[in-house]
């Protein structure tokens, strides 16, 4: 398409509301940063025919979303995180006090900052994480487009829609 419409920091439900009327029937989309595929689940709910990418790097949370996936067959897992290099990077594990040694969401490529201020989640572990780019990605999968990118990234929350 020819434009993009950014929604950083939006509440997902009136957001994926506002963005259903631009969707086809069936869009491809590509949820990064997946973590327990609640918002790919509110995905199916709007859009039954789509097929959703989701993106987890850490294991544990991986495995996690593998299970909840299998429900949904036009939802494919890729233990993997985003990035604009192809390879391997450190990934910053970041842990809630409520859910002690256990991954959370928050984790990330890039240091936490501004996140440390805002948030009771700590991050005190690194692990090793294999990386792509989408082009790779889309490439080496077959996937020749894609109509909306749902992108919970580096503490920045972004709804991306192509039009």
């Amino acid at each position: 398409g020819d434009g993009i419409i950014k929604f950083p920091f939006a509440n997902d439900e009136i957001v994926l509301n506002i963005v259903k009327k631009y969707l086809p029937d069936n869009p491809v989309i590509l949820d990064a940063g997946a973590f327990d595929c609640i918002e790919s689940v509110k995905m199916f709910e709007l859009w039954p025919q789509c097929a959703i990418h989701a993106f987890e790097p850490v294991p544990a949370i991986f495995s996690a979303l593998c299970k909840r996936a299998k429900d949904h067959e036009t939802m494919y897992c890729y233990q993997l995180a985003l990035d604009d290099k192809i390879g391997e990077a450190e990934f910053h594990l970041s842990e809630h006090p409520a859910y002690p040694d256990m991954p959370f969401m928050s984790g990330s490529l890039l240091p936490p900052k501004e996140h440390l201020t805002y948030s009771l989640v700590k991050f005190e572990g690194d692990i090793t994480v294999k990386t792509t780019t989408i082009d790779e990605w889309a490439k080496q999968n077959n996937v020749d487009k894609i109509d909306y990118n749902f992108l919970d990234l580096d503490s920045l929350y972004q709804h991306i829609l192509f039009q």
